[in-house]
């Protein structure tokens, strides 16, 4: 096996009804107690469970928005996930986010 890719809807309680977020940005509460009724930290927790253990040498976070803006590509700040996001067709790369999540 060469690999796998793993996609997720990341929010799919506010996809389905066309919004951001319902109760709080889910790129903002990957830190948080779970033991909080919010729809967003609940599912944070469960993405966070779901990746443990499973070996990761690239992530992307592609996002969608009901906003206009430019895309651009979200990786982490190893040498190989920058290589990579160089070489697709988004001119705008933005790395080291990600490893706040990952460093926890």
């Amino acid at each position: 096996m060469c690999g796998r890719i793993i996609s997720l809807i990341g929010n799919p309680d506010a996809y389905e009804i066309r919004k951001r977020f319902i109760d709080s940005d889910l790129n903002r509460v990957f830190d948080k107690r779970s033991d909080i009724e919010n729809r967003e930290i609940k599912r944070a927790q469960e993405i966070k469970k779901f990746f443990d253990g499973i070996k990761i040498d690239y992530i992307f976070d592609i996002h969608s928005t009901s906003t206009r803006s430019d895309p651009m590509i979200l990786c982490t700040s190893q040498e190989g996930s920058k290589e990579l996001a160089k070489k697709m067709p988004i001119k705008k790369v933005v790395h080291g986010l990600i490893d706040i999540v990952e460093g926890e």
